[in-house]
């Protein structure tokens, strides 16, 4: 799926591509739904085979059902990116937050946990059927063997990208879990959650940015895109995080109050978080001239 992402507006772009297209949606579609089926009936094994808290395995069980629910609206959401579809994106992205407020916090409230897993499938359950309907899904291509494994060594370092940053955003929980209490844990996690809220905007931007850049990359000058994709965003994203410090700064507490009580240590701990965030925003809004001119493998790589 990574690949596809891509792939697709550039050659919806180049036009006359019909077929290469379909093979691809095909070739996603079938290797992306046998690998998580894998996935998902490895949990269910787990979950019935070993013997487990109760807790632990209807956990198991939830996760292997979200993780298929998760798979389909994934590979819809590349679809919609790659014909640029941003107001069913948008849409879908407003029923998932809608759900978890008003169904899963309800539920929370009174199933504990069993209320967190319920809540997260209904969430991702509403808005994969909001793009079902308004986006059915169509296979009319073929499964391509070959055309899978280039897809995978395309897509390979934009993936080894996308796992940095995930082990970035968590490796700090793993040592604060080593060197502090729970306690710390819990305000330094409802900080990163705030902080990944503020991450939204970048990602957002660049879920926009990079189908119009693989579109344009096949008729535009290189040094056109090189000004509208790398340096216009780096500059524009510079310049308005910075302003969004003292904000955050000043109302993170105040909010916490509010709605958190019970986690208003966590102010600090956001305010920190919250200068970090540049590099990691900076970091997304140029992703796509990276993977564009094919340097995403050169990337990984420390260039002397």
């Amino acid at each position: 799926q990574v690949s596809s992402v891509y792939r697709f507006p550039r050659l919806l772009a180049e036009g006359g591509q019909e077929q290469l297209i379909q093979d691809i949606k095909a070739t996603t579609y079938w290797f992306s739904l046998a690998a998580n089926t894998l996935l998902s009936a490895t949990l269910v094994a787990i979950a019935l085979m070993v013997n487990l808290e109760p807790v632990v395995r209807d956990g198991l069980l939830a996760t292997a059902l979200y993780n298929l629910l998760n798979w389909y609206h994934a590979y819809q959401l590349v679809l919609l990116k790659a014909y640029q579809q941003f107001a069913v994106i948008s849409t879908s992205n407003v029923i998932s937050a809608v759900t978890l407020v008003v169904v899963c916090i309800p539920l929370v409230a009174l199933f504990g946990i069993y209320g967190v897993f319920i809540g997260a499938i209904l969430s991702r359950l509403f808005s994969t059927l909001y793009i079902v309907r308004r986006w059915p899904l169509a296979i009319a291509g073929r499964f391509n063997r070959a055309l899978l494994w280039d897809m995978i060594l395309d897509g390979f370092p934009v993936m080894v990208f996308t796992l940095g940053l995930l082990l970035v955003t968590t490796s700090d929980r793993l040592i604060i879990a080593a060197l502090l209490d729970r306690e710390a844990v819990g305000y330094y996690a409802v900080a990163v959650v705030i902080a990944g809220l503020i991450l939204q905007i970048p990602t957002a931007a660049r879920d926009m940015l990079e189908p119009q850049l693989m579109m344009k990359m096949v008729h535009e000058d290189n040094v056109v895109i090189w000004r509208d994709y790398f340096r216009r965003p780096l500059l524009s994203t510079s310049l308005f995080f910075p302003l969004m410090w003292g904000p955050i700064a000043f109302l993170s507490e105040l909010m916490l109050r509010l709605l958190l009580p019970d986690y208003v240590g966590s102010v600090n701990a956001t305010i920190i978080l919250a200068h970090g965030i540049l590099f990691l925003a900076l970091i997304q809004v140029i992703r796509g001239v990276v993977v564009a001119n094919g340097l995403q493998t050169r990337s990984l790589v420390p260039q002397a």
